[in-house]
C-alpha cells in the first residue's frame, strides 16, 4: 500500500484474515460475528479505507439475458487476469461479459495482464480484489500446477483446468469433439480426417479423444487419417495431411479440425484441388471466430459469454461455501451448421448407431 489507496488485501495482511471475510466483514454479512467486525472496522479506519461504501448486499440489476436471475453476494471486487496477450484478444467478448457483469451486481472489477516471463502464481499474489478469474490459452504445467495450490485468493482458470488443484470454467471439449464426428457420421461419411491443433493443452487432447470415440461407435475410426499436432496456425501441416487424405484410396470424403483457422486453410487446399465444398468435401471447424464467419464454416461457437458468467457464479458458490472445490464446470459448445458441409457424395445420410 505505500503511497497508495487501501485494499481490501491491505486489511487482510493486518488482521490475519482473509480478502473475502474482510469483504464481508464491511458489508455487514450474516455470518461474520460482531468481533470478527470490530477488528475488521478498525483496521480499515486505521488505514482510512473508506467504511460504509459497500456495507450491505445489494439487489443485483438483472443482466440482459435470458435464464433466471442470479445474485453476488459474498464478495464485492474482482480481477480479471489475461495470462497471454493473445488470450485478451480471443476472450475480449467474456472478458466485456466480465465487466457488464460487474455493473449489473456492482462489483469493482479490474484487469491485470501477466507480462513477460511473470509466473501465473506471482500475479495472482499481488491481486488486490477478493476474487479473480484467469483466461489462458495455454497449457498450465506440472511446476505451475503445484504452485498453485499456495495461491490464496480464490480463483477460477476459464479455458484450461488442472485436475484437483483449482476451480475451471471450460468447454466441455470431449462431448464437442463427439458430436462432430457422430454429425458426420450421419451425413453417411465413413472416410474422416482430423487436424488436432498442438497436443499439449487440455482442449486438444480431449476434443481429439471425443472426435476419436465418436468415429468408434460408428466403427470407422483410423489413425491413418489423424494428423501430427498442429502448432499455431502453421499451414504447411495442413497442406501435407490434406493431401494424403486426398491420396488415400479409398480418399476420405470429409475433415474436422482443431480451430476455423485450421479449418480455412484446409478449405483453401480442398478447392486448389478442384473439390467442391460440400458436394465432394466436408470440413468441420470450431470457434466460430469472427474473422473466419465469411467462409459459413460448420462449426462449434465458443460461448464466450456464458463462460464468464459461469466463472461468476463459481466463484460466488465457492467464497460463500455453497460449493465445495475444487469444481469444474464444462460447458457443451453451440453447434452451428453452415455451408461447408454435406451428404457423403454419391451416399445418403445414415441413422445413428
Amino acid at each position: 500500500m505505500p503511497g497508495g489507496r487501501p485494499t481490501l488485501k491491505d486489511i487482510a495482511e493486518a488482521t490475519g484474515l482473509s480478502i473475502s471475510t474482510v469483504s464481508r466483514a464491511l458489508r455487514g454479512h450474516a455470518a461474520i460475528n460482531a468481533e470478527t467486525r470490530r477488528q475488521v472496522e478498525e483496521e480499515a479506519s486505521r488505514l482510512n479505507y473508506p467504511v460504509g461504501v459497500r456495507t450491505a448486499a445489494k439487489a443485483p440489476r438483472r443482466p440482459e439475458r435470458d435464464g433466471p436471475p442470479r445474485a453476488v453476494r459474498s464478495f464485492s471486487s474482482l480481477t480479471i487476469v489475461v495470462r497471454e496477450s493473445t488470450a485478451g484478444r480471443f476472450f475480449g467478448e467474456a472478458i466485456l461479459a466480465l465487466f457488464e457483469l460487474g455493473k449489473a451486481y456492482d462489483l469493482e472489477v479490474e484487469t491485470i495482464q501477466c507480462e513477460g516471463d511473470r509466473e501465473l502464481t506471482d500475479v495472482l499474489a499481488t491481486v488486490s480484489s477478493e476474487v479473480a478469474v484467469v483466461f489462458t490459452l495455454e497449457h498450465v504445467d506440472y511446476r505451475e500446477k503445484a504452485a498453485l495450490r499456495q495461491v490464496k485468493v480464490p480463483f477460477v482458470l476459464v479455458n484450461r483446468h488442472a485436475e484437483d488443484l483449482c476451480s475451471s470454467v471450460t468447454l466441455d471439449d470431449f462431448s464437442a469433439g463427439m458430436k462432430a464426428a457422430r454429425y458426420l457420421c450421419g451425413l453417411g461419411h465413413r472416410r474422416i480426417g482430423y487436424i488436432q491443433g498442438s497436443y499439449v493443452g487440455t482442449a486438444t487432447r480431449e476434443r481429439s479423444a471425443g472426435f476419436r470415440a465418436g468415429l468408434e461407435s460408428f466403427g470407422c475410426y483410423d489413425p491413418e487419417l489423424f494428423s501430427p499436432p498442429v502448432t499455431g496456425h502453421d499451414i504447411e501441416p495442413v497442406r501435407s495431411h490434406v493431401q494424403k487424405l486426398l491420396s488415400l484410396s479409398p480418399r476420405a470424403t470429409a475433415l474436422a479440425t482443431f480451430n476455423d483457422a485450421l479449418a480455412a486453410i484446409a478449405l483453401v487446399v480442398l478447392r486448389d484441388a478442384g473439390l467442391r465444398i460440400p458436394e465432394d468435401f466436408s470440413v468441420v471447424g470450431f470457434d466460430n471466430e469472427p474473422e473466419y464467419r465469411q467462409a459459413k464454416l460448420t462449426t462449434f461457437d465458443y460461448r464466450y459469454r456464458d463462460l464468464a458468467e459461469h466463472a461468476v457464479y463459481l466463484l460466488e458458490g465457492l467464497v460463500s461455501g455453497k460449493v465445495r472445490g475444487p469444481a469444474r464446470v464444462a460447458l457443451m459448445p453451440r453447434f452451428i451448421e453452415g455451408a461447408t458441409t454435406g451428404p457423403v457424395p454419391g451416399g445418403s445420410t445414415r441413422p445413428d448407431p
